[in-house]
């Protein structure tokens, strides 16, 4: 794992520790994956989780139901099209 990568993770890990102590937000991490596989001959990939583009946390503040979505990036991460459009 790249160095950007860790300290984007361990960003994240801390951002959900904080979000947890509010007690108006209720928030958890979005995964999303896939996994490549072989079937009849072919190579095949499913992806599973949520949309491209989706924010890394996710949530909801009380009391009004507002949606909370936080992407976190690296110090020379980039955001996708899809990333932006969402």
């Amino acid at each position: 794992m790249s160095e950007e990568k860790v300290i984007e993770a361990e960003f994240q890990a801390q951002l959900m520790l904080r979000f947890g102590q509010l007690d108006y937000v209720r928030c958890w991490r979005q995964n999303a994956g896939g996994v490549t596989f072989e079937r009849r001959g072919k190579v095949q990939r499913f992806r599973s989780g949520v949309p491209n583009g989706a924010a890394d946390i996710s949530g909801i503040v009380r009391p009004d139901g507002r949606r909370l979505e936080v992407e976190v990036k690296g110090p020379h991460g980039r955001l996708t099209k899809e990333q932006e459009a969402w």
